[in-house]
């Protein structure tokens, strides 16, 4: 998969609705989201994830912790034209981050 850093025209408008869908459970109003362009298949792969935070004093001074959040499928698919979906979960044991991962076409 070949990483290229000239995104899409689409792309800002593709991350605004991303943001739109996710609802944070705290302070945190950030969504990280990465791109890549699978040249052989002509597909564009993107992640959204919540970003990290370093917890600042208390107990737990110097954890890297994220915030939980609920992504709005629904709402995603009201603003997109999906015509099926695959949603896989990915082991935490794999990973040190739960993830799932979602495929439409």
């Amino acid at each position: 998969m070949a990483i290229v850093d000239k995104r899409p025209f689409w792309f800002a408008g593709f991350k605004r609705l991303i943001e739109k869908c996710w609802d944070h459970h705290g302070s945190c109003k950030n969504v990280h989201l990465s791109s890549a362009l699978d040249v052989e298949k002509g597909q564009w792969l993107i992640r959204a994830s919540p970003v990290f935070q370093e917890v600042f004093g208390g107990k737990d001074d110097g954890k890297t912790v994220w915030t939980g959040f609920e992504f709005n499928v629904f709402k995603l698919y009201r603003e997109m034209s999906v015509y099926g979906e695959t949603v896989t979960s990915c082991c935490t044991h794999c990973t040190g981050i739960p993830h799932e991962k979602w495929t439409g076409s």
